[in-house]
């Protein structure tokens, strides 16, 4: 039934006819509507992460705070929460023109198939929904504009504003650094494969810069109870203690204290591992059909870029072992592969061939699409699926 639906929409020379009609972006806005079914508000946890500021000197985390500070003054509920929807808004309709832009390119049915998996797919735009207020949507949206900086003609301008773009990622949060900056400069070295050197030496600055705030970025002239007493003095919503805590630990400290919790968060919450690796072996298996379909043609020198560029955008996933945000470092990992799938359909003119893969995948197609409509988005911590109760299944525990 799928093949015969899928053969509906599509014309006999291999173009979508709705898609000249531009129904296509209709599916996607429905897609995006149905994503964003689940308004919500941000959690104190993440307001708290807007209150950090400089007054106490330098600190992690602290530039979004310091910037609304000066811009708003003390900041409150309605301003965090209308910041957040609009940064919100602006990264989907950013990610949904990159994840169609292919499909515009070549005006294919499969091209279509893949923006909608993209769109709706539970580790993209619906994660993203559901930890709104977080500082990775920023951060998401500065890998966006590098790309568009990279894809520019002038050199000069790509030494000069990725750089700063890539300062300012760390500044908003030093996770930036395995989150997105590896796969920032995969593309740079991709798109730009002479003038290594530079790169190199930026790169190396950058992670020069980013130890330095993981390590000295810590409150240190005032204690923890006392700087909790001071932003609940000042702001009118609930200050998390846990949220302030990482303001006080350096490197060592981060590292220790996230080691110790990591069995603790993962021994309870073993059924919430399998049942996301199981609905995630779909979403593997056309991931590697794309990488096949993209490599088939290509040199043996562009699938060794291919190999960097797909290993840059998994970078997120070494964060599991040090962080308890398990759900999370997947869901960016997964965006981040759409995204590099999208930038190679379009800058290489590949959008037939990743259409051809996705219309001869169509049972795959559905079942990603399907699991992610049934699922929901994919979750932060603890559970795998918030949106659902798997309580029909056994909790296994295990001694360690």
């Amino acid at each position: 039934m799928f093949y015969k639906a899928a053969s509906f929409f599509t014309a006999k020379d291999g173009k979508s006819p709705l898609a000249q009609n531009n129904l296509p972006l209709i599916l996607l806005v429905l897609g995006v509507l149905a994503a964003l079914r689940n308004i919500k508000l941000v959690s104190h946890w993440h307001m708290t992460h807007w209150a950090f500021t400089y007054e106490h000197g330098f600190i992690k985390r602290g530039l979004i705070g310091e910037i609304t500070s000066r811009v708003f003054g003390t900041v409150t509920p309605t301003i965090i929460n209308s910041l957040s929807w609009g940064i919100m808004l602006l990264l989907a309709a950013a990610l949904i023109y990159l994840f169609i832009k292919p499909a515009l390119e070549s005006k294919r049915v499969g091209a279509w198939l893949f923006a909608i998996v993209a769109v709706t797919h539970s580790g993209t735009i619906p994660h993203f929904e559901i930890d709104i207020g977080r500082f990775d949507h920023i951060n998401l949206l500065i890998l966006i504009v590098c790309l568009f900086v990279i894809r520019q003609p002038s050199s000069v301008l790509r030494f000069a504003v990725i750089p700063l773009l890539c300062l300012t990622g760390l500044l908003v949060h030093e996770a930036f650094f395995f989150m997105f900056l590896p796969l920032i400069f995969a593309i740079w070295f991709y798109e730009e494969r002479c003038k290594i050197w530079p790169k190199l030496l930026i790169l190396f600055g950058l992670i020069t810069i980013a130890w330095a705030i993981a390590k000295y970025g810590i409150l240190s002239n005032i204690t923890a109870d006392d700087y909790i007493r001071q932003l609940k003095n000042r702001h009118i919503f609930h200050i998390a203690k846990d949220s302030v805590d990482v303001l006080f630990r350096g490197l060592k400290g981060n590292l220790a204290f996230n080691l110790k919790d990591f069995f603790s968060y993962l021994r309870p919450n073993i059924t919430h591992h399998i049942v996301f690796a199981l609905t995630l072996l779909p979403s593997l298996i056309l991931f590697k059909k794309l990488i096949c379909g993209i490599s088939f043609h290509a040199s043996a020198c562009e699938n060794r870029w291919l190999a960097l560029l797909v290993a840059a955008a998994l970078a997120p996933i070494t964060l599991y072992v040090v962080a308890t945000d398990h759900f999370r470092w997947w869901s960016i990992a997964i965006t981040n592969l759409f995204i590099v799938f999208s930038y190679l359909a379009v800058r290489g003119q590949d959008a037939t061939r990743l259409a051809d893969v996705i219309e001869r995948s169509l049972v795959i197609v559905a079942c990603v699409i399907g699991t992610s409509l049934v699922f929901g988005p994919l979750g932060i911590m603890i559970d795998s699926y918030p949106r659902i109760d798997l309580w029909f299944l056994p909790h296994w525990k295990f001694s360690w």
